[in-house]
């Protein structure tokens, strides 16, 4: 594939590698070209300063200018997500129903602050702003993060070269282990269960189902106390019923995401117990701001902002873990492969 169809077509597939280094790159480059008109705008006096923002803004022909570098942005955008979508076997048109569902939760938002005695209308834009979050959650999955179909599908050949001779081949290697029948594991095992082993796709699908009633329930508590009226949640008061209720929900989604992730640690054969560093560090990070010996959430102590930044960089590191990489092949210490293959020996 040249790289003008890598860039600007829609049609044809690639793979997650192209994507993440295409989108990277030109991301990067936008960002830098940007910088650049508006400094030379600014130099030369052709910028005014945003009264929200405060920031210098490119008028004349350098905003033209800087205009067209975030639509070409834009284009490329969809056009390698398009063919990340038609490597999955999927049509591109669901960008097209992602963007029409955001831009919908933005209206209701817009109506919502232009009616605050209705509010219904927060209601509203906060049940399609969880939708719009669903989603586009599902379509970073699919883009992202999963293989394409192997072999040829509906939009073209397999990018990385897959035939049905090597497909065959790889379902001799990767083959259920004689007399052991793959299980299928309940959803209360798969939510709440710490032992055995389980996919990615399970675990993507149990994170989002979290993320979205964990959402739904912040935002219920935050319409139910007033946007006007959360600076004691920004203290973290447990003496408050709002804290109070958050910290239940808090309670409720921490259970199934830790079992969730001690399971997908397995399947890497890594111990399950990594899973609850980051929900500590997070009580610890509480209690601190709670003394008063860690700030609030605008004003975090050293300590916190420390704390902080670990837990981020070992919080990613158990998303790729968890998210990303493929299990063990075969048995290994924490059971059988949940996708029923055996290592070849003879490899």
């Amino acid at each position: 594939m040249r790289l003008t169809e890598l860039l600007f077509s829609f049609k044809g597939r690639i793979q997650r590698l192209y994507w993440w280094v295409a989108t990277i790159a030109v991301g990067a480059a936008a960002g830098a070209i940007t910088g650049i008109l508006e400094v030379a705008a600014k130099a030369l006096g052709h910028s005014v300063v945003n009264p929200d923002t405060q920031q210098f803004e490119a008028t004349g022909l350098f905003g033209i200018v800087v205009l067209l570098v975030g639509l070409v942005n834009l284009w490329i955008n969809f056009a390698l997500s398009v063919k990340r979508l038609h490597d999955r076997g999927r049509s591109g048109w669901w960008l097209v129903w992602q963007t029409l569902i955001l831009a919908v939760a933005a209206v209701l938002v817009v109506v919502a602050i232009a009616v605050p005695k209705a509010p219904v209308w927060w209601v509203l834009a906060s049940v399609v702003g969880v939708v719009a979050l669903a989603v586009s959650i599902w379509l970073f999955v699919e883009i992202g993060c999963l293989r394409g179909t192997q072999g040829p599908n509906r939009f073209g050949e397999d990018p990385l070269g897959a035939t049905s001779a090597g497909a065959t081949m790889t379902a001799t290697i990767l083959q259920p282990e004689p007399g052991r029948p793959v299980e299928r594991q309940s959803l209360r095992h798969i939510l709440f269960g710490f032992r055995g082993r389980i996919t990615r796709r399970p675990w993507w699908w149990g994170t989002i189902a979290i993320v979205v009633v964990a959402t739904a329930a912040v935002l219920a508590i935050l319409l139910r106390v007033g946007w006007e009226n959360i600076e004691h949640i920004k203290t973290l008061d447990v003496n408050s019923p709002s804290v109070r209720a958050m910290l239940l929900v808090s309670a409720i989604v921490t259970w199934p995401a830790l079992a969730l992730g001690a399971k997908r640690l397995h399947d890497r054969n890594y111990s399950g117990w990594w899973v609850v560093v980051p929900t500590v560090v997070a009580v610890v990070v509480a209690v601190l701001q709670n003394t008063g010996r860690g700030g609030t959430l605008d004003e975090s102590s050293l300590l916190v902002s420390l704390l902080g930044g670990v837990n981020s960089l070992f919080s990613l590191w158990l998303f790729v873990q968890c998210g990303l990489l493929k299990g063990t092949l075969g048995l290994n210490r924490f059971g059988p492969d949940p996708l029923g293959r055996q290592a070849d020996a003879s490899i």
